[in-house]
């Protein structure tokens, strides 16, 4: 079954120094209740909230990649030993064992999602940022229109940065007009659809959950699902999928 999460219904905590983090999913191994215990590939899914002149902890991972996506604001992200400058619609690709740290330096609230998956195989890679606003455009679906961001080898060249391990890709998708639906399926997929902005529903078989700006949303793989926006304006969203077999 899938399971909508809005950020605004969580209970926040601090972490990695000055980050205000609200959890929308979890490993479904941990210890959490059933509607957050869920990933079955990647093992975390948050938002971070981070105030203006603040900045998270210096750290790394030794056996995760990690992808951001800025909603909102900007500021820097040091990824090795490059400083860089982010701002909302970027894709931030974190290899694995690479040392990171998110600034704040401006007035205004930066806040990004954080996806975290484990890798089977610890292999190097490249840190790449790609905003959806010069990504190449695709529209083969009726009503979606889809900006790939980060892809995994094969799809984009190593020497490219940003090909993903484990994860399968992160991509941008509009849907539009009103009560404008688009059917889709997972396959062996597990997704997290983070909504950006817009008004809809997210349906499958008998369930039917409403979105908005702040819903997240998981579906199991193999589960058919439609995604119809009501609004008059597109309903966008941040799509994060994992396949549950790796090659081979």
């Amino acid at each position: 079954m899938i399971i909508e999460r809005n950020w605004r219904d969580q209970v926040p905590y601090m972490g990695h120094i000055a980050a205000i983090i609200w959890p929308f999913y979890r490993a479904e191994e941990s210890e959490n209740p059933a509607e957050i215990a869920r990933l079955r590939v990647m093992n975390s899914f948050v938002k971070h909230g981070l105030q203006g002149r603040q900045q998270s902890d210096h750290h790394h991972h030794t056996n995760i990649e990690q992808m951001y996506y800025v909603l909102r604001g900007g500021g820097q992200m040091l990824l090795g030993d490059e400083k860089h400058t982010v701002r909302e619609g970027d894709a931030v690709y974190v290899p694995v064992n690479l040392p990171h740290q998110a600034f704040n330096e401006s007035n205004e609230w930066m806040e990004h999602l954080i996806v975290s998956c484990p890798l089977t195989e610890i292999k190097g890679g490249s840190p790449a940022i790609q905003n959806w606003r010069d990504a190449q455009v695709l529209s083969d679906k009726e009503h979606m229109t889809s900006w790939p961001l980060l892809c995994k080898e094969g799809v984009r060249s190593v020497e490219d940065g940003g090909v993903l391990q484990r994860m399968n890709g992160v991509s941008r998708h509009s849907v539009a007009g009103t009560d404008a639906k688009q059917q889709m399926l997972s396959k062996d997929m597990e997704e997290v659809h983070y909504f950006v902005s817009g008004r809809g529903y997210v349906a499958s078989e008998n369930e039917q959950y409403d979105v908005m700006e702040g819903s997240a949303v998981h579906v199991p793989p193999g589960v058919p699902y439609s995604l119809t926006s009501t609004g008059t304006d597109p309903l966008i969203l941040v799509t994060f999928s994992a396949a549950i077999k790796t090659d081979g």
